[in-house]
């Protein structure tokens, strides 16, 4: 007589639901995380929204009423648009609702905020920007495919999602009132020169064109800035590295330079005269 042990039988707990985010925020910060600055930020949150740290993830504690994944940035998001902030700023609670309620329903590959344009515009601001008829846009949420695009920098939030944007929408949120970036230093130029050489047989006419004008100005800007404080040895750094670079960007920027004044850099060992630096003070040069 044959005896068959009948298997226990066990309640299968079903998957939890897998949720897309419908938004990466990534946030940067310094040594210091002021919770309270956040809360207006996380309170704005859609549910399953990704925030991604560029710091201490471990530190950052999130409201235990929302699900919310927190992750270091690696660069790589799960979100569908990607949002940046510094954790160091003033965050209004008004605009995180209104920028984070217009992400979870739009349709564009960006969306500009921080825009003094009437809210929920789909006016589609793109050719203006690469006309030149609009100034870049301080702030971008991009879609996930373009936010990863391997730009450094503040460059990585703007400038580089819009040289494959397709769409874009302003709207008149203003997530914070922070600092303005800092300017842009020597491999950090040299870092999207580098970008734009990889990307630029990708690029469309308009779009080269626009971004070879975009990346001379900050160049012409870092060479204004550093003659005008003295710094020679930084000046023949970059310039030396940036004719190995890229030779066009580094002819357009003495062909482009108010005053020839990287010319006179150039031929007087990175070292301006008194009155040409006076001049580049008063002619805009880095207010641009």
């Amino acid at each position: 007589m044959a005896f068959f042990r009948r298997k226990k039988q066990t309640v299968q707990e079903a998957p939890e639901e897998a949720h897309e985010p419908p938004v990466t925020l990534v946030l940067a910060f310094g040594e210091a995380i002021d919770a309270d600055a956040l809360a207006p930020l996380f309170s704005a949150l859609p549910e399953y929204a990704e925030i991604a740290v560029n710091g201490d993830a471990g530190s950052v504690a999130t409201p235990e009423d929302k699900h919310f994944s927190v992750c270091p940035d690696t660069g790589r998001y799960g979100g569908r648009y990607v949002a940046r902030a510094d954790a160091r700023s003033a965050f209004s609670a008004s605009g995180a609702e209104t920028l984070f309620g217009f992400l979870q329903h739009a349709e564009e590959d960006l969306v500009f905020y921080g825009e003094n344009e009437k809210a929920g515009s789909r006016e589609d601001p793109l050719a203006r920007v690469f006309n030149g008829e609009r100034p870049l846009p301080a702030h971008c949420a991009a879609r996930r495919e373009l936010a990863s695009t391997g730009c450094k920098g503040k460059y990585a939030e703007t400038f580089a999602p819009l040289l494959f944007a397709e769409s874009a929408a302003s709207i008149s949120a203003y997530l914070a009132d922070g600092e303005p970036a800092e300017p842009a230093g020597e491999e950090e130029l040299l870092s999207l020169v580098s970008y734009f050489n990889g990307v630029k047989p990708a690029l469309a006419a308009e779009r080269y064109r626009f971004a070879f004008r975009h990346i001379t100005e900050e160049l012409l800007k870092y060479y204004a800035r550093e003659a005008i404080n003295g710094q020679s040895e930084r000046l023949r750094a970059l310039d030396e590295s940036l004719k190995k670079e890229n030779m066009a960007l580094w002819v357009a920027a003495a062909e482009n330079s108010p005053l020839g004044f990287v010319k006179t850099l150039r031929k007087r060992g990175y070292d301006l005269p008194f009155y040409l630096k006076a001049a580049l003070r008063v002619h805009g040069v880095l207010k641009k």
